[in-house]
């Protein structure tokens, strides 16, 4: 956005106008130049103001956790995904989607924007021990990238077998079953949260979708934005980020966070 720049009052008279007119033509110009100067400070502000405002914009942007889907098309150690985002940035927080299975010593290149790769990645847990099997096909794997380090850093070690296991909720109910049901250890129903869950079986009952997570009450599940019916019930087998609003469940596979707006 271009800056405006006022413009200054400057009235030429005639040579044959008496003194007293220049004189008083003189000190109307002189106040107008005053209160322009005042005006320019003003707007110069406000345009300062707005570039910050639009940088604390980019910057809450920048800080936003991005889900992204890896494109990989089989289990292997070098998963790939595209990114919203230009460029690579420390700090930066992704939800990854495993397709597959991890196999070997992980590492991440993703596609930017811009169609630029930002290059194979280590993937690490516990500083610089690379992740390998912890996941399963169609985990949520949260990370940071640290540039100093030049990798990717899961939140723990999130095997099943250990005690940071990141909570998750686990529904075994049948694909051909509507009224889904899950368990959590620990687990305390809040509305406004996110809830990670992990479908055994995709859904595939043309039906009205309900979820009830350790006995708290059978709730409508949504998805992608909409109520679950005969028409909008598809869903694959895997891990989602489950978000309750106190009435409802919202769940999504399209890659976006669910109510994120809320």
């Amino acid at each position: 956005m271009n800056k405006i720049a006022l413009k200054q009052v400057h009235v030429t008279l005639p040579t044959d106008v008496p003194e007293s007119v220049r004189t008083s033509m003189w000190h109307i110009e002189r106040v107008i130049r005053e209160n322009n100067n005042l005006l320019q400070d003003a707007v110069n502000a406000l345009y300062e103001e707005a570039a910050y405002l639009r940088q604390m914009i980019s910057d809450v942007a920048d800080e936003d956790i991005e889900i992204v889907k890896g494109t990989q098309t089989q289990a292997t150690g070098s998963w790939t995904g595209k990114s919203k985002q230009s460029a690579l940035r420390d700090g930066m927080r992704i939800l990854y989607r495993l397709p597959y299975a991890g196999s070997g010593n992980a590492s991440l290149n993703l596609t930017l924007a811009s169609g630029m790769q930002t290059g194979a990645k280590p993937v690490y847990r516990y500083g610089t021990t690379y992740v390998t099997t912890q996941y399963v096909a169609g985990s949520l794997v949260p990370m940071t990238y640290l540039a100093d380090e030049g990798a990717w850093i899961v939140d723990g070690d999130y095997s099943v077998t250990n005690s940071n296991t990141i909570p998750s909720a686990y529904c075994t109910t049948s694909a051909s079953t509507a009224a889904k049901t899950a368990s959590m250890t620990y687990f305390s129903l809040h509305t406004n949260e996110w809830i990670f869950i992990n479908f055994r079986y995709a859904n595939t009952k043309k039906a009205a979708i309900t979820l009830d997570i350790n006995s708290t009450g059978v709730k409508p599940l949504y998805i992608n934005g909409s109520a679950s019916s005969a028409s909008n019930y598809s869903f694959p087998a895997g891990s989602y980020l489950i978000f309750y609003d106190g009435t409802n469940y919202y769940l999504r596979t399209d890659g976006l966070l669910p109510q994120a707006s809320t």
